[in-house]
């Protein structure tokens, strides 16, 4: 059930989502509790941002292969690894421990975030990363 949500856009739609919700919490074990948190939703994150940071871990890549074993696919499970961390994924019955978290998931303010601390630590470790002025991070970086 984790991952299920209820998106109302406008408010002739909430006897509809109420409805749904109830059965879920009707149909729920209570072995562990049960949340409801309505918050404001954020689509996934963008295209834009999505090959930006594939831009940035080809230049990472390219800037430290020289001096360590690394490709593109090794930064990106360092910078998941190290800014949004792990966890578990269930399939079926059997939890697969400690995986890094996917970018896929994200929404587009968690991506900015990822997409800030990389640049932060790209700076920090004398990594020059291009900085495409339509990217939909410029243009979020430098504000309206």
């Amino acid at each position: 059930m984790q991952g299920v949500f209820y998106l109302v856009r406008h408010r002739n739609e909430i006897d509809i989502a109420i409805k749904s919700f109830r059965k879920v919490m009707e149909d729920w074990d209570y072995s562990k509790p049960l949340a409801w948190k309505p918050e404001v939703y954020s689509p996934s994150r963008s295209l834009s941002q999505n090959a930006l940071m594939h831009i940035w871990f080809s230049e990472m890549a390219n800037h430290f292969s020289p001096k360590i074993d690394v490709d593109e696919e090794g930064i990106k499970y360092l910078m998941k690894n190290m800014f949004l961390g792990t966890e578990d994924i269930k399939v079926g019955k059997t939890t697969i421990p400690n995986q890094v978290r996917s970018t896929s998931k994200l929404d587009k303010g968690e991506m900015m975030e990822f997409l800030n601390n990389i640049y932060a630590w790209a700076i920090d470790h004398g990594v020059k990363l291009s900085n495409p002025q339509n990217s939909e991070w410029m243009k979020n970086k430098n504000g309206p």
